[in-house]
């Protein structure tokens, strides 16, 4: 790959991607974007995003320059889906983008919000969640504290798999994809799929000139 061809944006999401576990693009993915302007932002969201645009998991982060965050909110106008502003780090921002409906359900299951309890998250309602994950994703960013492990949770990542992280340390994974497996493989591999697919559907899309928001859930 040449490097030089991608925007620091771009680097620095493919970067959070590898964290997670995530060092795959697909060959028709990169021959796609070979000449695209990468700057742009619909590209961008097609390749950060794609799964939560097409309504296929509740939430992405979404890494892009803090001039092009308007841009984002305009774009967004035509779907469901919010922003929430996570962090600013330079000349980038770290931003959530998310389903309300989908990801409040997900963050009340019996399971994730015993977890979520027990990392200090004392009130449900998403304002004060993400008031609380915003302050320790900043410390992490500032080398002041620990990585925020329940990051996996508001991104919709099933509870197996945030906890398996966890206690194992980011290791002994069954399955390697947009995030650490460590249980209901085939299940995972079979979602992955969908969303590289969404992605290829997404970027192609945007390589005709087309939304990037076109794409989405019944």
């Amino acid at each position: 790959m040449q490097i030089a061809q991608f925007n620091v944006v771009f680097i620095a999401a493919l970067d959070i991607a590898f964290r997670n576990g995530d060092d795959r693009m697909t060959d028709q993915v990169f021959e796609m974007i070979q000449g695209m302007d990468t700057n742009d932002v619909d590209l961008q969201l097609a390749l950060q995003c794609a799964p939560v645009l097409a309504g296929l998991k509740v939430s992405n982060l979404f890494i892009i320059s803090r001039e092009q965050i308007e841009k984002v909110d305009e774009i967004l106008t035509a779907t469901d889906i919010d922003s929430q502003l996570i962090s600013y780090q330079g000349q980038r921002a770290t931003v959530l983008l998310y389903r309300k409906e989908a990801l409040l359900e997900y963050l009340n299951q019996d399971a994730v919000r015993s977890f979520l309890f027990e990392m200090g998250y004392e009130k449900l309602s998403l304002r004060s969640l993400f008031h609380r994950f915003r302050k320790r994703y900043i410390f992490y960013q500032q080398g002041r504290g620990e990585f925020p492990h329940e990051m996996g949770l508001f991104l919709g990542y099933p509870i197996e798999d945030v906890i398996g992280f966890i206690e194992h340390k980011g290791k002994d994974f069954k399955h390697s994809g947009y995030w650490k497996v460590y249980g209901n493989v085939r299940e995972k591999i079979s979602l992955f799929w969908q969303f590289d697919r969404a992605q290829e559907l997404l970027i192609g899309q945007v390589s005709k000139g087309g939304s990037v928001t076109l794409v989405q859930p019944s």
